[in-house]
């Protein structure tokens, strides 16, 4: 009784008896969590007894209706999302998603999901988490400064060609801010913004140049942009009223113009300076043209300068005409030219140049289209009439095949039904002069071109050919020249 208990027992724990299998847990979950723009971020998902299962990250972006999944246990679809990896060590059961540069473009919903090997969804496991792009925070302080610069109508003039620059500091902010310096509302060539402080997202716009006369009465604006800011900001203080030194700037109008000989030719020479105080002098073919030089007419007063020539001769149309103006801190000089208008007007031929080379390249490509047209019709008629050539069913006559080499005709579209030619075809002409003539033709005697040729060729008195030869050459016929055969022979008449 014991050996059977005992038996029993063994049985039981052999057959009956299986350790249970380990169910797979997730003991490291992601959080919900917000992510500053362009920051990286770790997703956590660490997984105990994992055995078969897989696991897979799912992501829903924003508003998307369908999902992304990117596993098992790994990414790869690198290719199409780069930005996204399995972070932890896979031997060890960490499975944690990695985002890097992170944006508002991937805020959504991520899951980490662990498939069961049984497909059964029963058996899936799954935790999800809301990742959110952060809201930026704002720069706390802006300070401009400025080198070398001088602002208001009560301090002294700063001086053309002064070497000077202006400093914005924006302090705060994640992500850093943007800072650009403006001049009269364009944008100041030359700057260079650097971060000063990492750890406190300081941001330095610096901009040198050397004044000119542009910067005169000019202002300058700093404008810093933060995502964090609705609209931008600037410097607490007010760069403008530059009052500025400089040279004359001298211009010229006419810079040339075309005038007859023997015509009067007037120009007229005025400068921009600081101070505005000008005095002026033309010089022509190497000399300086006062009211005394014969032949020209000069007026001067503090803002412009008048040089007229009384009459234009030859030797006028080689010389450069230079006006100078000078001030306090300098002089400049400008030039102009008489042109004789019997000379090339270049440019009028820099014109005539342009619209001849738009009518040679519209024309050109008017030659090529039509080029292209003909082409594509001739290559659309060789390939109708190649198609008619090869169509069986062509109703335009005869075609000739070659057959064991003999030359045979493809009748099957003459108008003819040949199915009467059975057994030959008797057909009989009268002829006046020689009493006509009966003649019998087997169709099974028309072996070779010649009695084919023989059948169609064109009628002559006394010879036999088909009624539908007779039609085509319209040659005349009457009941009295036609003897109808017996139509239980199955013949068929001819002429």
């Amino acid at each position: 009784m014991i050996a059977k208990w005992s038996f029993v027992a063994c049985y039981c724990l052999v057959f009956c008896w299986s350790p249970g299998q380990a169910v797979p847990r997730i003991e490291a979950s992601p959080a919900d969590t917000a992510v500053k723009e362009g920051a990286d971020v770790t997703l956590a998902c660490t997984i105990a007894d994992k055995d078969d299962y897989e696991v897979f990250w799912i992501i829903t972006l924003g508003d998307a209706q369908t999902p992304i999944a990117i596993g098992p246990d790994e990414n790869r679809n690198t290719a199409v999302y780069p930005r996204y990896t399995f972070d932890g060590d896979a031997d060890s059961g960490d499975y944690s998603m990695g985002i890097t540069d992170f944006s508002n473009d991937d805020a959504g919903i991520y899951t980490c999901f662990l498939k069961s090997p049984s497909n059964i969804p029963e058996d899936n496991l799954q935790i999800s988490a809301t990742v959110s792009l952060s809201p930026p925070d704002p720069p706390t302080d802006v300070t401009c400064t400025a080198t070398n610069l001088r602002f208001g109508a009560n301090v002294a003039a700063n001086t053309e060609g002064t070497l000077v620059g202006l400093s914005c500091v924006v302090t705060g902010g994640d992500p850093g801010a943007v800072a650009q310096w403006f001049r009269d509302g364009s944008l100041m060539p030359g700057q260079n913004q650097t971060v000063v402080d990492e750890g406190q997202n300081v941001v330095t716009s610096v901009v040198e140049w050397v004044l000119s006369p542009i910067d005169n009465l000019a202002t300058y604006t700093c404008v810093v942009n933060h995502p964090g800011w609705v609209e931008s900001h600037g410097c607490p203080q007010t760069f403008s009223d530059l009052y500025l030194t400089f040279s004359p700037v001298v211009k010229i109008y006419p810079p040339w113009q075309y005038i007859e000989r023997n015509y009067p030719a007037t120009l007229v020479c005025n400068a921009t300076a600081v101070p505005s105080d000008c005095t002026y002098r033309w010089f022509y073919n190497g000399r300086t043209i006062t009211d005394d030089l014969t032949g020209f007419n000069v007026s001067s007063d503090a803002s412009h300068s008048t040089l007229t020539f009384l009459s234009v001769s030859t030797d006028d149309y080689i010389n450069d005409i230079i006006c100078e103006g000078t001030n306090s801190m300098g002089s400049s000089i400008k030039t102009a030219v008489i042109l004789n208008p019997e000379d090339d007007d270049p440019v009028k031929n820099a014109i005539t140049f342009q619209y001849m080379l738009i009518i040679v390249v519209v024309v050109l490509g008017v030659l090529f289209l039509v080029a292209l047209i003909v082409c594509c019709c001739v290559f659309a008629q060789k390939s109708k009439d190649e198609r008619r050539k090869n169509d069986p069913n062509r109703q335009d006559g005869y075609t000739l095949n070659e057959v064991d080499g003999v030359d045979s005709v493809n009748r099957q579209n003459d108008g003819i039904d040949y199915n009467q030619f059975q057994g030959g075809a008797e057909s009989r002409m009268d002829d006046e002069t020689d009493g006509g003539s009966i003649q019998r033709l087997d169709s099974t005697k028309l072996n070779n071109a010649e009695d084919v040729e023989a059948m169609y060729a064109t009628p002559h008195k006394g010879s036999t050919r088909s009624e539908a030869s007779s039609i085509e050459d319209n040659t005349a016929v009457t009941p009295d020249d036609v003897e109808v055969n017996d139509q239980s022979t199955g013949g068929h008449v001819l002429y």
